[in-house]
């Protein structure tokens, strides 16, 4: 990655379901991991290098992407619970019904 580099990363505003990614042109590379981006709106976002990609080459439409935002709502994933080995061998077991009183 150098300075004049076109990247595309996720907003510093993007939070919960929706993910906002900017467009824009590497500035400068700190010596911390960070890289400071230039959007089209001019203002600054510094980001850590490992968050951006970098486009070798630049799409068709960069200039298109470069002056807007894309918004995108990410899916609520399910997460899969994992039953305890009590739990599955009470599930897995035949129902006996016990009855003292029935001889």
């Amino acid at each position: 990655m150098r300075k004049g580099d076109s990247v595309m990363a996720d907003h510093p505003d993007s939070r919960g379901r929706e993910s906002v990614r900017f467009y824009g042109v590497v500035q400068e590379i700190t010596k911390a991991g960070g890289v400071i981006i230039k959007t089209a709106d001019g203002s600054l976002i510094d980001r850590h290098v490992n968050a951006i990609a970098v486009y070798i080459q630049p799409p068709s439409n960069w200039q298109e992407l470069y002056e807007q935002q894309t918004v995108s709502s990410s899916r609520k994933q399910t997460m899969m619970v994992r039953r305890s080995y009590a739990r599955q061998r009470k599930l897995s077991s035949p129902d006996v019904d016990f009855n003292p009183t029935n001889g």
